[in-house]
């Protein structure tokens, strides 16, 4: 059901990642809801992006961000003004990376942030809190784990929501999604031995065996090399075992030298990049070997298909999976363990029937209807009016320099914004000297002549008008940094001075000093 007009939101939904894996393929999920739910969405995304390209076939605005780093000033800016121009914005951050450029952004005059939390490590030190999640209106954890470590990071209980990852689960939301049929569902008799025939053929593999699948990232905190300890006692038992695992990382050269080592050619295989719905259609048992996940949205799908699970009982999982009720669970990083569920899911085919069946009907309470209603509430209440937008500057910037190692990043970048704005006075030709009457001018060394002044013109030299500085800080505009200048007046921290009026002055002439210039010529 659509919003009234007056209540129409603009969310500007932010992912850093070059790849698309579960966390972007969520953002997509969650935009098309709320498109359908009459509320706009921009995918900001980098340049020749998976999510860039997924999104602008599914017909979202996208805007291109540099992400340089974590604090990109630059993106924030251009963020800022974007949002600036449209009502009722919100800037939804998805990965951690991005928490700080939408931080920055509101700092900067743009809409309060919303800062997404997937993964399952801990807050990286006190300053990653406290600039980044203590700044932004509210943290979506995606299960009740990470919302426990987010606590034990020192973020307040009140300002972490819990909303699980979503699927569509009805003929209705996967239109929603942009498919005309369901992408995930239990296959029929022909499309299972139309994917079976295709892996097999690819791969060499043996149609009559029994397949085990595995859909993850080949980075570490997957486990995939407990996984293929598994797979060896599994083929030891049952040598009529396939294991097939899909995806791509790092991991990838140990992982096949591990399974050459242990003679598992040809029993366990790497698929590489492999769509997901093919592989569900195709195999018998899924297994999830993580010894660190956030939620593991893979489960919700494996549970579309009508596909038993054995998975590790390690962060938000034991919240998809419940023991010997929709799936099996076992401890992290013990191969023995993990190979007797497989086993026994291969070998019990009604308690494997039984279990994907009762994890298929509880899926629906993972439904695009129930995450769009949440996360309008979180939106709404982010939602702030005009004039309470335009004291976040004058809130956050005092609360900023606060702290002695905060106050000296601030200089930093208030110093980065300086030379930003004088940036494009500098013109080609002879060299120009760009002076500026700055808070941040130090005194000079007093000399043998004179005194030192109380406040010195620092002068910069651009012999070289394609040289640019900070990154490309140049669309930083003056009233902004008048802004932050104003609001860091009232600590007393700094020197008064006269207002910031960067000017270009020519260079001064030689002196000629006994038939030569001061210069030696």
């Amino acid at each position: 059901m659509s919003v009234a007009v007056n209540e129409r939101l603009t969310i500007f939904h932010l992912d850093d990642e070059r790849g698309f894996r579960g966390g972007e393929r969520q953002l997509l999920y969650l935009a098309s809801a709320l498109r359908t739910a009459g509320h706009e969405n921009v995918i900001c995304c980098r340049a020749g992006s998976a999510l860039e390209r997924e999104a602008r076939t599914q017909g979202f605005e996208v805007m291109v961000l540099s992400f340089a780093f974590e604090f990109d000033l630059t993106s924030a800016r251009r963020l800022a003004r974007a949002a600036g121009q449209r009502p009722r914005a919100v800037v939804h951050a998805h990965t951690g990376h991005t928490v700080g450029i939408a931080v920055l952004c509101q700092m900067l005059g743009g809409p309060r942030a919303i800062a997404h939390r997937r993964g399952a490590s801990r807050l990286r030190g006190g300053f990653s809190r406290w600039f980044k999640y203590d700044r932004v209106t509210r943290v979506v954890a995606v299960s009740r784990a990470i919302e426990e470590i987010l606590r034990c990071g020192g973020l307040p209980e009140q300002h972490v929501t819990v909303v699980p990852d979503c699927v569509p689960v009805s003929c209705e939301e996967w239109r929603v999604a942009g498919y005309d049929n369901p992408r995930f569902a239990p296959a029929t008799a022909e499309r299972r031995a139309a994917a079976r025939r295709a892996l097999a053929e690819a791969h060499g593999l043996d149609l009559n065996a029994e397949w085990v699948g595995n859909l993850a990232a080949l980075v570490p905190l997957k486990d995939h090399a407990t996984l293929i300890a598994a797979a060896e006692t599994v083929v030891r038992r049952r040598p009529d075992t396939v294991f097939l695992i899909g995806g791509e990382g790092p991991e990838r050269e140990r992982l096949q030298a591990d399974i050459e080592r242990r003679g598992l050619t040809g029993r366990v295989v790497l698929l590489g990049h492999y769509d997901a719905a093919e592989l569900f259609a195709a195999i018998d048992v899924f297994v999830l070997s993580s010894n660190r996940e956030g939620m593991g949205s893979v489960l919700l799908e494996a549970a579309l298909c009508g596909i038993p699970v054995a998975a590790t009982a390690v962060g938000g999982i034991p919240e998809v999976v419940q023991n010997e009720h929709t799936g099996l669970l076992v401890t992290p990083r013990d191969h023995e363990c993990l190979a007797a569920a497989i086993t026994r899911l291969l070998e019990e085919p009604e308690l494997a029937k039984r279990l994907a069946a009762t994890a298929h009907q509880n899926v629906h309470h993972f439904g695009l209807a129930a995450t769009v209603h949440r996360m309008e509430a979180i939106y709404g209440a982010a939602v702030a009016p005009a004039a309470a937008e335009r004291r976040v500057l004058r809130e956050a910037v005092p609360a900023l320099l606060n702290r002695p190692v905060a106050r000296a990043w601030a200089l930093v970048a208030a110093t980065l914004l300086i030379v930003a704005d004088t940036a494009p006075l500098w013109t080609a030709g002879a060299p120009a000297q760009v002076s500026t009457n700055s808070v941040f001018s130090a005194p000079r060394a007093p000399n043998r002549k004179r005194a030192a002044p109380r406040r010195v013109n620092r002068t910069l030299v651009a012999s070289d008008p394609g040289i640019t500085f900070g990154g490309g800080f140049s669309d930083i505009s003056e009233s902004d940094l008048r802004a932050i200048l104003s609001a860091t007046d009232s600590l007393d921290v700094l020197p008064s001075a006269a207002p910031y009026e960067p000017r270009i002055d020519m260079p001064p002439r030689p002196k000629v000093r006994r038939g030569r210039t001061a210069s030696g010529l």
